[in-house]
Formats: structure tokens, sequence, C-alpha cells
């Protein structure tokens, strides 16, 4: 399990609920956990 996930596991939230924190979609999300997309953030 990547970091991504394991931070929103630890926070007790679903996908959809961190993606709207993060303001992106669900299915963006969940590419990003996947590793099929990158957060981009430096």
């Amino acid at each position: 399990m990547d970091s991504a996930a394991q931070l929103r596991i630890q926070l007790n939230l679903s996908q959809q609920q961190m993606a709207e924190l993060l303001g992106i979609s669900r299915s963006h999300y969940s590419m990003y956990e996947c590793g099929r997309r990158n957060l981009g953030i430096d």
C-alpha cells in the first residue's frame, strides 16, 4: 500500500472524502493511489 492510501486510512477517510478535501474527483484520487497518476505536489 502506498503512502497516500496509508494516510487516507489513518485519517479514517473514504476515497471520496479524501478527493473532496483535495478538490479533485474520486476517480482521479483513485488513480493517484494506484500509481497511474502523479499528485504533482512539490
